[in-house]
């Protein structure tokens, strides 16, 4: 095997081995405010009835110009978790796709048959661009519902919350459809062509 086709190999595996494990390694600039951010949420969703309910009785007590502060500051907490949390995918992602077009042209300088990795390749652009879309669309409903806050019709509140919470659901499966695909139909196709390339 010459050594162009040793260094591809080893780029191949070494592309295969990102695809998997990269996925789960943190960004070091946003991993402290994310697991921060992360705690301080969690701590609120594992409260039980009783606190939730003196937390409910708390926030009734207060005026109503400092409960809309509150609910608002609330709301940016987590537009702002969104956002770091989106950008950590979406630096994981640009890197990911980074590498696979470093790969797709380098096999394409051997000659070797990369049609079905292109193809893989223009499906993911897609169903990044299609995240990018989903998690703007949360940030919009959740300022929406920011601004609504101290409306005295409740109903365009709750409206605009319960949007950005099927969104964001939607934007969970989506990420989920993302990792199937780098990590089944891409790392899959790598390795044939990984073997294509031995051969």
């Amino acid at each position: 095997m010459s050594s162009k086709l040793r260094k591809l190999n080893l780029q191949l595996v070494a592309l295969t081995v990102v695809c998997g494990v990269f996925l789960l390694m943190p960004v070091s600039a946003t991993a402290a405010t994310l697991s921060e951010l992360r705690e301080e949420f969690e701590s609120l969703a594992n409260l039980s009835a009783t606190q939730r309910q003196l937390k409910a009785n708390e926030l009734r007590s207060q005026s109503s110009s400092e409960r809309c502060t509150s609910v608002g500051q609330n709301i940016q907490k987590r537009i702002d978790f969104y956002d770091l949390v989106h950008q950590d995918y979406a630096k994981r992602f640009l890197r990911i796709q980074t590498n696979l077009d470093l790969l797709n042209r380098r096999l394409v300088d051997l000659n070797v048959d990369t049609d079905n990795l292109e193809r893989l390749i223009i499906d993911l652009r897609a169903q990044l661009r299609v995240f990018d879309a989903a998690r703007n669309e949360v940030v919009f409903a959740l300022t929406d519902a920011k601004q609504t806050i101290c409306d005295t019709d409740q109903s365009n509140f709750r409206s605009q919350i319960s949007s950005a919470t099927s969104k964001l659901e939607a934007i969970r499966e989506l990420a989920t459809e993302i990792f199937e695909l780098i990590n089944e139909d891409i790392r899959t196709e790598i390795q044939g062509v990984n073997k294509q390339v031995q051969n």
